[in-house]
Formats: structure tokens, sequence, C-alpha cells
């Protein structure tokens, strides 16, 4: 059966999306102006409840491609409406219209990190935690990223700075940043600031571009 999963999300992200998922095992593609994801195990489903459940579990690792793609990626979701593609549907929320465009000097290189993002996740469970992770979370914030960072070192066998690319300071500061409540606040590792704090550390937002940048570099080794 040729599911259709409708998902909600804004235009920008949809659109892209689709771009990053062309000629994957699942697609991105729109009825009219409607956004559904459709192919691979989503058209093996038994029925629409079951089809509803497999592109719940598939999403965060495309919405994990979109956060890849660009810091800006908004995760998308599923929506509430199932089609079977032979008859008329109902769609109960409309994608937000946003304006962004993406420039490229030889090639877009977002279908190729989606296409290795994919594959490398079926064949590493721990990169696959990460993954769906980074995809799923909602806000990225210091626990999140915290738990990204130790599937990835952990999956690297201790050799993540190597694996990566990532300087030892770069590093440090990133866990000194996730431990010390002086930083990063409620999510922080230990309940008590340092009295001093460490010499380099990082935002939250400089920590979710440290740990998206780690991702890209893993699928480019």
């Amino acid at each position: 059966m040729q599911w259709r999963v409708y998902v909600e999300g804004d235009d920008s992200n949809l659109k892209r999306l689709a771009i990053l998922l062309h000629g994957m095992d699942v697609e991105l593609q729109f009825d009219t102006e409607h956004p559904y994801l459709h192919g691979g195990a989503i058209s093996e489903a038994i029925d629409a409840h079951s089809a509803l459940e497999r592109a719940s579990e598939l999403l965060p690792r495309l919405n994990a491609a979109g956060r890849l793609d660009s810091s800006s990626f908004r995760p998308v979701q599923v929506g509430s409406r199932v089609s079977d593609g032979t008859g008329p549907h109902t769609i109960f929320a409309r994608a937000h219209l946003l304006g962004e465009g993406h420039l490229f000097a030889g090639g877009d290189p977002g279908p190729a990190l989606t296409a290795a993002l994919l594959e490398t996740a079926r064949g590493d469970a721990h990169f696959a935690q990460a993954v769906e992770l980074f995809g799923s979370s909602p806000d990225l914030g210091w626990g999140d990223l915290c738990k990204i960072y130790e599937l990835l070192e952990h999956s690297a066998e201790g050799r993540l700075r190597e694996r990566v690319g990532i300087s030892k300071a770069q590093e440090d500061a990133f866990t000194a940043s996730a431990n010390d409540a002086g930083i990063s606040g409620i999510q922080a590792r230990h309940a008590i600031p340092r009295k001093q704090q460490a010499k380099r550390s990082m935002t939250n937002r400089e920590a979710r571009e440290f740990v998206r940048r780690m991702l890209a570099a893993w699928l480019r080794k």
C-alpha cells in the first residue's frame, strides 16, 4: 500500500527536507500543497495506524538530517492524517509560509550528507541513538547535547577528537560548560556552580553548533 503520512512544519523547512530526501528510501513529497512522507517501511505498513507509527519512528532521523544541514532548521512533526493515496483526504494543519534560500558553490552537499547519515545510522547503534536524539530533542539543551557527545565518544572508542577533528581545548570547553551550573544552569551535570569558572566555555548556542559540526565531520570520514 502506498501510504502517505502527512507532516506539518514551516514551508521552507519542508521544502528543504524534500530536497534532502529526494531519491532516498523514504521521501517527502507534496500532494497539491500538503506535504507527506511515503516509501520504505511506511509502505510496508498493514494499516493506517501502523503507517503513522512507522513514520513517527523515522522522523527523528529525518529531522536530524535537517538540523545537520542547517542550524536554523526547525523539526517537522507528524500530522494527524494518513492516506492510502487513492481517495480524498483531510488536512488538519497547514504549513506556515517562511522564505529561506540556499546558495551553494560547486553543488548542494545536503543530499549526500543526508544519505550518509541514514546509512551510517543503520549500521552503528550508538551513532543512531545520537542522531535520533539530535533530531528529536525539542531545544537541544545541555542535557541532550551531553548525551549526544557521550554516544559519539562511546562509538569512537576513545578516539573522538581524532574521529571528528576537534581540539582538546574545544572538548574541554564543552565539557566544562556542561558540568558547571554557573554556565549551563539547571541542566548542568553538577548542581553547585564552580567557584572559579573554566578558562574557556561555551554558550548553549555554541555547544549546539559544536555538536552539529561533530556529527557532520563523523559522516565525512
